[in-house]
């Protein structure tokens, strides 16, 4: 059985079936899915949690290449946008702004619109990583962890005041 962990930060995590994926996109049914996609997609799970990020996001991307529907479900974008940050935060800012328009909920969202302001930090854009953390803390506004990067982030650009 497949299970993909979506981790939208080191702190926050949900589960999703691969089933779950695709009635989101309207896709087959597991019975009529190719193994290449899944095996792709299951050895790139096993990857973010061995932590061999580079491996991980570029079996993400053949998962995705290989079976389109993945391009448009939320944990593989989240996951793939984590795997792809510390190599490449301004394309895993991309993916994390996909994920923000797929969220299936509010605390999706706001998850998104973090990693999207860690991401954006990482490539040195602290204006729009400011908005995005804005955009998380108005659908969490007791996010500890936004307000504390919001902070940091607005201290190293000399607004004290924040």
């Amino acid at each position: 059985m497949l299970w993909l962990l979506a981790l939208s930060s080191p702190r926050r995590a949900c589960l999703a079936h691969p089933t779950q994926l695709l009635r989101l996109r309207g896709g087959q049914s597991p019975g009529e899915l190719s193994d290449v996609w899944k095996k792709r997609l299951q050895a790139a799970v096993e990857a973010q949690q061995r932590d061999q990020l580079g491996e991980a996001a570029e079996l993400y991307r053949m998962a995705m290449e290989l079976h389109p529907p993945l391009q448009g479900a939320w944990p593989v974008l989240t996951n793939y946008g984590l795997s792809l940050q510390p190599s490449d935060p301004a394309k895993a800012a991309d993916a994390f702004r996909k994920a923000v328009e797929l969220a299936p909920d509010d605390k999706a969202k706001a998850d998104s619109h973090f990693n999207l302001a860690n991401a954006l930090t990482d490539a040195s854009q602290p204006d729009e990583a400011d908005a995005a953390y804005g955009a998380c803390l108005a659908l969490v506004p007791d996010d500890g962890g936004a307000h504390y990067n919001r902070g940091a982030l607005r201290l190293t650009r000399g607004d004290a005041k924040g």
